[in-house]
């Protein structure tokens, strides 16, 4: 819902409609988001991920600039009117789930059930070795990921990995999960955050 394109469909559609925006610390959601290309079949490095060469497939690149909040809001704000957009932290819902829904509910003034809401993580991303492992049993079907590559096509093995690798996941043996400093050295990190330094002041 971040695309240019999405948002105007939304205001045509909806044009009195309330808009949430959940905003994450960009260094997390790098991090999930290299997770989840390698669970959608990526075979590619970190580097290679934040670093995309062009690619022929209809799913887009991964952006840094994606990342840059404040463009996002003010385009919301101008298609819906700023009294109409609520940004909101996502490490907020995740540290209580709880306080997050009533703070939303009595915002937006919603009549909540709190006993039908979950607050369990319904999508946790990779531990160390399920993504290791993963991304190398990648290079052996032909699904169509950007900057990834196949060596073998086996018939059937990415429906198989879909299927088994959530329930390797829950088992402590395959580590611990990973944060931004498993992948990139420190001053690459602090690039990385300076870049969204003004941008997250603009919030």
């Amino acid at each position: 819902a971040m695309s240019l394109a999405i948002s105007e469909r939304l205001a045509h559609a909806f044009p009195d409609a309330h808009v949430v925006i959940l905003v994450r610390n960009q260094l997390e959601m790098i991090t999930s988001a290299y997770k989840q290309y390698v669970e959608s079949g990526g075979t590619g490095s970190i580097h290679r991920f934040l670093r995309p060469a062009r690619s022929p497939h209809k799913t887009p690149n991964f952006s840094l600039d994606f990342l840059a909040y404040d463009a996002h809001v003010k385009r919301y704000e101008s298609l819906f009117g700023e009294d109409a957009v609520h940004v909101h932290a996502f490490e907020d819902l995740r540290r209580d789930g709880r306080a997050f829904v009533l703070r939303l509910a009595s915002e937006l003034d919603l009549d909540i059930d709190l006993a039908e809401v979950s607050y369990s993580a319904r999508n946790v991303g990779y531990r160390r070795w399920t993504r290791r492992i993963t991304r190398v049993l990648n290079l052996f079907h032909d699904r169509e990921i950007p900057n990834s590559s196949c060596l073998v096509a086996l018939p059937g093995l990415y429906p198989l990995l879909k299927r088994v690798t959530p329930h390797l996941n829950r088992s402590p043996w395959m580590g611990r999960h990973e944060t931004l400093r498993d992948f990139l050295d420190a001053d690459s990190i602090e690039r990385i955050a300076e870049r969204y330094r003004e941008s997250n002041e603009a919030l």
